[in-house]
């Protein structure tokens, strides 16, 4: 889970809370007052139905 100042970083699948992972992403010249950047992934499969993913800050 990623901790940030302002809280923990939680994401739902059709507001359900999952599992994820998250790898940090080096910082560029867009991105120079970062402290940090990542990437999140998610392990899902395809059922062909549409859903809902949402990333929130837990504070």
């Amino acid at each position: 889970m990623l901790k940030t100042p302002f809280g923990d970083i939680i994401v739902s699948v059709d507001d359900t809370k999952t599992e994820y992972t998250a790898a940090a992403v080096p910082l560029d010249h867009r991105c120079d007052k970062l402290n940090g950047r990542y990437f999140i992934c998610l392990k899902l499969e395809n059922d062909g139905k549409p859903h809902t993913i949402t990333c929130r800050i837990n504070w």
